[in-house]
């Protein structure tokens, strides 16, 4: 794309590359020109994603390289990594298509066949169960549409969710069909569901784990102190409040006055939980945050971000160092290899990243888990450098914590989806 594009294009461009891409996923019948497609759309939609990060993010320079080998590659050798990943995935893609066709019709398909098209449209002139078929593929379609629906709408967003998600689907390879395809569901469900309750157990040991090494034994009580909210002394405009209190000094029996002073410290004083002001202290560290920062505080930013560092408990402010220094770059890499099963290229991220960015006015779209919307338009394409530095929205007070679980309850149950996808896509290409 041209070097003028902007974020909202490149992420159109991307929405249209994806489409591509899963259309022809779903083709059975692929020859090489179908996979060395497939490569294409791959690199182009990592070259138009790196162009969304700023030139001094490793990020970047990490897509650029992926790109660059894959190309590399093809030129010297005909053959790439990222082209043999993507003829695995095809090929997986194949052989799961031909079990569930062999459930619903009995028919074994040699994929092989360079008449398989012809073939699959043979069979499927011929076939007189028309009633049994379409109750068969209607009620694969809808559960499993019914299960992405759920996520893709934010449905899923508590511990009791996440895990009626989970029996949802384990029901499904029952409520369909028995044999090969049975297995071959149950298979990847029940290594996702283990998968998904282990990962849950440690990391919420983990989490345990250094609130009570930053807080203490009693974090548990101090966590709900560090919640509620409170006069913090600070004040957008200290100025006002300063000329105010003089005026009432003055006067100290002066009703008016009093009421006055009150009414500007309540315009003017920052009441906020200490969690919602770590949240804030965390955001401030990515520069590129600076302008949304600015239009809360204008020339004050710098002063009213300091003394909200200093207001912050020390232990708290430990914790939230923690948080973007060690637990998010670690968390990052596990969340990463999901999202370039479903989007085709790297989660943005950064450095400073200091998870979900609340802006006034927004609410950020649920993750499109078919990987068929624009990458920028879901809550975890905001990390992108370019989309914040240019997005001047004002940041809404949030409380860490809560931030920090719901982050990781939305990503734990992403990376579930990569399996759903797999078996949509198979669903998809059954048209029998």
């Amino acid at each position: 794309m041209p070097p003028t594009a902007t974020e909202q294009e490149i992420s159109d461009k991307n929405e249209a590359l994806n489409r591509e891409f899963l259309e022809l996923a779903q083709d059975p019948n692929q020859d090489p020109f179908v996979i060395n497609k497939m490569v294409d759309l791959q690199i182009a939609i990592n070259l138009n994603n790196a162009s969304l990060l700023e030139n001094t993010d490793a990020n970047k320079t990490l897509m650029l390289d992926q790109a660059f080998d894959a190309l590399s590659g093809m030129v010297q050798f005909g053959r790439s990594v990222l082209k043999a990943q993507i003829e695995a995935q095809a090929q997986e893609y194949r052989r799961q298509f031909a079990e569930l066709y062999y459930d619903v019709t009995g028919n074994e398909l040699n994929l092989d066949d360079p008449d398989l098209d012809e073939q699959l449209e043979n069979e499927k002139f011929a076939r007189n169960n028309e009633t049994n078929r379409r109750k068969v593929k209607n009620k694969a379609t809808t559960l499993v549409r019914n299960i992405m629906r759920s996520i893709d709408t934010g449905i899923i967003g508590t511990a009791e969710a996440l895990d009626g998600l989970m029996d949802r689907i384990s029901s499904l390879p029952g409520e369909l069909f028995g044999g090969r395809a049975q297995v071959l569901v149950t298979d990847k469900i029940d290594a996702a569901s283990r998968e998904f309750k282990k990962r849950r157990l440690v990391l919420s040991t983990l989490l345990d784990k250094e609130m009570a090494n930053y807080l203490g034994a009693n974090w548990r009580k101090r966590n709900k102190e560090f919640s509620q909210l409170q006069a913090t002394g600070i004040y957008k405009n200290p100025d006002r409040v300063t000329k105010a209190q003089q005026e009432y000094d003055k006067d100290p029996k002066s009703v008016d006055k009093k009421q006055r002073l009150d009414k500007i410290i309540n315009e003017e004083e920052l009441y906020q939980s200490q969690n919602q002001l770590y949240y804030m202290y965390n955001q401030f560290k990515d520069p590129a945050n600076r302008g949304a920062f600015e239009a809360m505080y204008g020339e004050q930013t710098d002063r009213i971000m300091k003394e909200i560092e200093k207001y912050i408990d020390p232990d708290l402010k430990k914790f939230a160092d923690w948080q973007v220094n060690v637990l998010y770059p670690a968390l990052y890499t596990h969340y990463n290899e999901a999202y370039k099963k479903i989007y085709r290229t790297d989660l943005p991220m950064n450095k400073y990243y200091a998870g979900y960015l609340v802006r006034e006015g927004t609410t950020p779209n649920e993750l499109d888990l078919l990987g068929d919307q624009g990458i920028m338009q879901t809550a975890v394409g905001s990390a992108s450098t370019k989309a914040r530095s240019r997005n001047n929205k004002k940041i809404v007070y949030t409380d860490g914590t809560t931030a920090l679980t719901s982050y990781i309850d939305d990503m734990e149950y992403f990376l579930l989806i990569p399996q759903l996808l797999e078996i949509y896509t198979s669903f998809s290409a059954t048209s029998i």
